[in-house]
């Protein structure tokens, strides 16, 4: 991911190391309520970081504008892909 970047110094490692790690808990959390997908962690945060990543290289680059509608459709669109929808009969 991206702590490898050569840019980074260990502090700044060690601060993406938390982020992740807060993130992971709150991922196992969301699965164990029931509130996200039964993925491996990584996996949901992949789902989104990569993305992501991607979406803010290309408004960087102005391949893509920046709007509010556009965050928040992008924004349900990642709760869509790592939500939990129970798809039982009878629900």
């Amino acid at each position: 991911m991206h702590e490898d970047g050569y840019y980074l110094d260990e502090h700044s490692k060690a601060i993406f190391g938390d982020l992740i790690k807060f993130i992971l808990d709150i991922t196992k959390s969301g699965k164990e309520e029931k509130l996200l997908r039964p993925l491996p962690s990584m996996a949901l945060i992949c789902t989104v970081y990569g993305p992501l990543k991607m979406f803010a290289k290309m408004m960087g680059e102005g391949e893509l504008l920046y709007s509010l509608e556009l965050e928040e459709e992008l924004a349900d669109s990642f709760w869509n892909a790592i939500r939990w929808l129970d798809c039982s009969p009878g629900r």
